[in-house]
């Protein structure tokens, strides 16, 4: 477990930020500063926190204590970077292979849609209004059907006369 160090009190650090987490607590304060102190309650802000901290310049020893938590915290930190660079190389294949898909799928409805054309092409249909020669062949031949059925019927008959 690492050791909490305290400042001892010589020298002076301070601190100065904007909190909403501390401002429903902080009025009462505030207030009463103010009314101890009127002149210097005026020229307080009542939203910016002030922290002033005295404490001493570190020793030798002190300063390799502070380098090695640094060193475990760049270990940390690296560490931490390399998770992230790592999920982010995996986003990135994943991101290409959505878009290889993509492209597949699209270069797939192209084909479809070209084949889709050359059957139309291939099979155009034909206007009534417009005339067709087998058609009208085949017509042709079915009234000379008719005909020569009706003719052999007719013949078929005795006639009276």
């Amino acid at each position: 477990m690492a050791e909490v160090l305290s400042p001892p009190p010589s020298s002076t650090i301070s601190v100065r930020g904007t909190s909403t987490l501390f401002e429903p607590y902080q009025q009462p304060l505030f207030e009463a500063h103010q009314q101890r102190r009127p002149s210097m309650a005026k020229a307080l802000p009542s939203s910016p926190i002030s922290v002033a901290v005295k404490c001493r310049p570190l020793t030798k020893g002190e300063q390799k204590q502070c380098m090695h938590i640094i060193q475990v915290m760049d270990d940390k930190v690296l560490t931490i970077v390399n998770a992230t660079i790592y999920s982010l190389e995996d986003y990135n294949k994943q991101i290409e292979q959505l878009k290889q898909e993509m492209n597949d799928a699209s270069h797939g409805t192209d084909n479809i849609r070209s084949d889709i054309s050359a059957l139309a092409q291939r099979y155009d249909e034909i206007d009534r209004d417009e005339e067709c020669g087998i058609a009208k062949l085949q017509d042709d031949n079915r009234a000379l059907d008719r005909l020569t059925k009706s003719k052999e019927a007719a013949l078929s008959y005795p006639m009276c006369f």
